[in-house]
Order: structure tokens, then sequence, then C-alpha cells
């Protein structure tokens, strides 16, 4: 008998669910469930994890508005929701070192990391390295900015023009 033999293949009548029926479901997931959920199958994974589905992106924003109620504002551009509620949700550590210590989200690198692994991960440009990197960046700096001053004004967090 081989090893795939030894193995029986069940398929729960979850898995059989119509895409749109999935998709309704979904509705009632917080975004907890939703990360636990895209890691039951291969089928979930796709339905959850395709970064350029439309159906995908309003999957993970109906849950964020719905369960994050001060997460209400939109994901930096270029940013896909699924990444977004995932940044937003790690409430601490590190996910370069996983030590729980005080940690930045990175916007712009797509990460939440403490200082020293963000100063080891990061790379020197030279000047002229750096302009051309910063000139591609700078759409994606001014959504970061952008949604930070939104933020703040939202929140009270912003006076004369400054953060406290």
């Amino acid at each position: 008998m081989t090893p795939e033999q030894d193995i029986p293949s069940v398929q729960s009548a979850i898995t059989t669910l119509p895409p749109e029926l999935f998709i309704k479901l979904c509705a009632f997931l917080p975004p907890a469930d939703l990360f636990t959920l895209s890691q039951v199958c291969r089928k979930f994974h796709g339905y959850l994890c395709a970064p350029n589905s439309f159906s995908t992106q309003q999957i993970w924003k109906v849950s964020r508005l719905k369960f994050m109620l001060k997460e209400d504002m939109p994901p930096p551009e270029g940013m896909n929701e699924k990444k977004y509620v995932e940044l937003l949700m790690m409430e601490r550590g590190c996910q370069i070192c996983k030590r729980v210590k005080l940690c930045k989200i990175y916007w712009e690198f797509e990460v939440r990391s403490c200082e020293e692994c963000f100063l080891i991960k990061a790379v020197n440009l030279s000047k002229e390295n750096l302009k051309s990197w910063l000139d591609d960046k700078k759409l994606i700096f001014d959504s970061i900015m952008e949604y930070a001053t939104q933020r703040a004004i939202k929140y009270g967090t912003l006076e004369n023009g400054k953060y406290y």
C-alpha cells in the first residue's frame, strides 16, 4: 500500500459550496477567522488570498469594517485588503525576529518590525539609487501621509499640523 492510499480522501460538504455562498458566509467572520479559514484547504486559500480578485478584496474589506471598527480608513495605495488587515491585526511582535517588543509598521515595506531588525534588514542605497527609489515610491509615501493625516484628524491626534 502506498502512502497516498493510507490517507482517506474525504471531501467535506463545505468545500463544495459555490463561491457566491462562500463569500456570503465570510461576511459573518472576523479577520482572525478568515486567516484560519484561508489555511483549511487550497480552495479556501484561493478564495481568500487572491491579491488581484475584487471578490477577495471585498471579503477582507467587509470583515475589517464590521469587526475592526477603528480601522475604517482604506489601505494605503498599492496595498491589498488582506495585507492591510494582517498588518493591523498583528498587535505585537516583530514579523522578522518574532519577539514581542515595541514595533512599528513600515507601510512602504508592508512589514511590522522592531528597529533592530529593520536596521539589519533594510538596504542602504547609493545617492543615485536612493533618488530613483524615492521617485518610484513618492505616490506610496503621499498615500501613507494622507492616510496618517486623515486618521489623526478623525481620532483627534492632530493639532496645529503636529501629531501628539
